[in-house]
């Protein structure tokens, strides 16, 4: 059994704690919330035994748990990364892995230099259907990929600045994951358009063209103006040397085609939260490499942070890495 506690009991700490009934070899003995009745409810519906705290430094202190989940509003991310891996804690940090390029490069820089197994949480690239255009092609030329929702009101915590960031940062960053994972590659360079159509606050929509090793390109259409019917939220399409799939309805569809061929049609599910979770226990189990890492989440935040950027610069912006 793994002891493990959650640091964030709203709607995604309560998504990740309802599933570890179906997650082999794991017990939750701590929940975490600055507001306790919201650690309390949660408690009573998944853990009766688990204890509360709302200080993270009072999990961050018992020796007795291993891995937490960090599933707090975005501007905490990087603090309490860093105090748990510091703490030698194994940490699942939910999307996006921090608010900036700076902080994720911080944690990037922690995970490296500890035992610790830092894990991502970008579920999309887990979806049966994606691994399985990965593996169909696996040398692609070129990538399209949308994440487009109805409109987040201008007084969400997501949408102040400071905390969340707004639709971009916080949601497009799935599909810049996913666009790097597709592609196989990394990027080199962006090149973005898009600006604040309807706040005053934060960027609402951005498309932006990368540049990836070999020359392979890809595309990332990332908003809350509507979300397009034919589409669906999450689209993603993939070209290769006489060959192409598409995955519509939330990645949960593929078309895929070959020269000369009948296009094929598969179906799949969304991933329930217990497969991203048993991925990280899996890893903290064996001691083998996080399945979505640290530099993972660097990549997915920088790649919508130098869009914006782009986009409000008019210039190409390039991609410096974390140094080995």
């Amino acid at each position: 059994m793994v002891n493990v506690a959650i640091i964030g009991c709203g709607k995604l700490g309560k998504a990740h704690a309802t599933s570890f009934p179906n997650v082999p070899g794991v017990r939750l003995v701590a929940l975490c919330d600055p507001f306790e009745e919201a650690a309390v409810r949660l408690r009573d519906t998944v853990a009766p035994e688990a204890r509360i705290t709302a200080d993270p430094a009072d999990v961050f202190a018992d020796d007795s748990i291993e891995a937490v989940w960090i599933t707090t509003p975005n501007d905490s991310h990087r603090d309490l990364a860093l105090q748990a891996i510091a703490a030698g804690k194994h940490v699942l940090l939910e999307k996006p892995m921090a608010r900036t390029i700076a902080e994720c490069e911080e944690i990037v820089t922690a995970a490296r230099t500890s035992s610790s197994v830092v894990m991502a949480g970008y579920k999309l690239r887990l979806f049966p259907l994606v691994e399985k255009v990965r593996a169909l092609i696996p040398e692609p030329i070129s990538v399209q990929v949308q994440v487009l929702d109805g409109r987040w009101p201008d007084n969400n915590w997501v949408n102040d600045p400071a905390n969340g960031g707004g639709n971009i940062a916080a949601q497009g960053c799935h599909g810049t994951d996913l666009a790097r994972f597709l592609a196989g590659r990394d990027p080199r360079s962006v090149y973005g358009v898009g600006g604040r159509f309807y706040s005053d606050r934060v960027p609402t929509n951005v498309s932006a063209v990368y540049r990836f090793d070999d020359d392979v390109a890809a595309t990332a259409v990332i908003g809350d103006a509507d979300t397009p019917p034919a589409t669906s939220k999450f689209f993603a399409q993939v070209i290769g040397d006489g060959c192409s799939a598409t995955l519509s309805n939330r990645l949960t569809e593929l078309t895929y085609h070959r020269a000369g061929h009948d296009p094929e049609t598969f179906n799949g599910p969304e991933i329930p939260w217990e497969v991203e979770n048993t991925a990280f226990l899996d890893a903290v189990r064996s001691g083998g490499p996080s399945p979505i890492d640290a530099l993972d989440g660097w990549y997915a935040t920088a790649m919508t942070e130098l869009a914006v950027r782009s986009a409000a610069s008019g210039e190409v912006m390039a991609f410096e890495a974390p140094a080995l």
